[in-house]
């Protein structure tokens, strides 16, 4: 045996004990990368073809399952886990009626923009896509294409990882929405091996998590309509809900001294009894928004579509004649239904309170009778709008 000449000098470091590789069914895979993304609920009918995801997700307490009555429930549920705490559910369900049931509610989730992850079963690869005619087969991805924002077939447990962060992906960027994948029998239930850090990458490494400002030019044109508003008006939608910006939308409002109607998808950014609140949009809004459509110069649309509930005979409440400023973050949504002068695309995180740094040096607005200042709320009065913008004496 060589003695070493030099007993102080540094041994050479000892060569890496490699790390044995995860060994993990389809159905665990896709459990530990909803564990990655932090979700921590399920809803779904316990079915006989999804056994390895449901053994799965037992020996995981960190994911609750909730059974419903029908698979419909499961996104509507799944969607509104999303509305009320930002996080991401999952909705199950069996192959073929199964999952014909969960599209009733995943057309509910995307018209309102909600997202959810929904996954499915099918028969095992060599019965399906092409479909053999099978006991209770369906192509689920052809039925559910048109209610989701993105769905795929994973034919492969080792591509389990990448799909799935995929679907997180799509769901949650630009407008967010419903996502699916349809996982055949056999592809749950096969063993792979993944690498053992395979499941130790967060969230943003895959997927957009903050972004770039809106343009400079636009953000400029946006707050110079503002600053020459005469008859400002605030109308906030579902995006204000998403992006987290109630607080800001409300400071911008206090600012400009401006009425606000919040959309049904915005319940609650404003609180009704709020002086600056004046009614919801649509058809239930009555003579106070109407009136204050009918009077406003400057239309600031943060987060809104301008869906049919925002309509009249005449099409969209904000008219042609409106300088409108429309604040979204689905570039499709730009001039869809009302058109615009101004327009602003930020990022979620970004949305509505990137107008208000600029707007901080402006001079507040005059305050005028029944405006925020008086005690009364202005939403007591039979036509409310019009203690903000009293119609000129002739």
């Amino acid at each position: 045996m060589t003695r070493n000449p030099h007993p102080d000098a540094a041994l050479p470091p000892a060569p890496a004990t490699a790390v044995p590789p995860l060994r993990l069914t389809g159905a665990q895979a896709l459990v530990n990368v909803l564990l990655a993304e932090g979700v921590d609920t399920v809803f779904g009918i316990v079915g006989g073809k999804l056994s390895p995801l449901f053994h799965a997700l037992s020996r995981e307490p960190r994911i609750r399952f909730i059974g419903v009555r029908h698979e419909a429930a499961g996104p509507m549920m799944a969607a509104a886990v999303h509305a009320g705490t930002g996080r991401l559910a999952v909705a199950v369900g069996e192959l073929g009626p199964g999952g014909l049931n969960l599209a009733a509610g995943l057309g509910v989730a995307f018209n309102n923009n909600l997202p959810l992850l929904a996954v499915t079963t099918n028969q095992h690869r060599a019965s399906s896509y092409p479909h053999s005619g099978v006991f209770m087969d369906l192509d689920t991805v052809a039925v559910t294409r048109p209610l989701t924002k993105w769905n795929a077939v994973v034919h492969d447990a080792r591509r389990m990882p990448e799909l799935a962060r995929r679907a997180f992906r799509e769901a949650l960027g630009g407008r967010p929405g419903p996502v699916h994948l349809d996982i055949p029998q056999d592809v749950l239930g096969e063993v792979h091996a993944f690498a053992a850090d395979e499941f130790d990458v967060a969230p943003g490494r895959y997927r957009a998590t903050l972004g770039p400002r809106p343009a400079q030019a636009s953000v400029k044109a946006a707050v110079r309509l503002l600053r020459g508003a005469q008859r400002p008006l605030i109308v906030g939608g579902g995006g204000v809900v998403a992006a987290g910006a109630a607080t800001a939308l409300r400071a911008l409002a206090q600012r400009l001294n401006a009425p606000v109607v919040p959309t049904q998808m915005a319940l609650g950014v404003v609180p009704s009894d709020s002086p600056h609140f004046i009614g919801h949009g649509g058809i239930i809004a009555g003579d106070s928004v109407k009136h204050a459509f009918e009077r406003a110069d400057v239309i600031l649309s943060v987060g809104c579509r301008w869906s049919s509930w925002m309509w009249d005979a005449r099409g969209a409440l904000a008219r042609r004649h409106h300088r409108l400023i429309n604040i979204n973050i689905d570039p499709s949504s730009l001039g869809q239904a009302a058109l615009h002068e101004a327009r602003c695309r930020p990022t979620r995180a970004r949305r509505c309170a990137t107008c208000s740094p600029p707007l901080a040096t402006a001079p507040r607005r005059p305050t005028a009778p029944g405006s925020p200042s008086c005690a009364r709320c202005v939403r007591c009065t039979k036509a409310s709008s019009r203690a903000w913008w009293p119609t000129p004496t002739p």
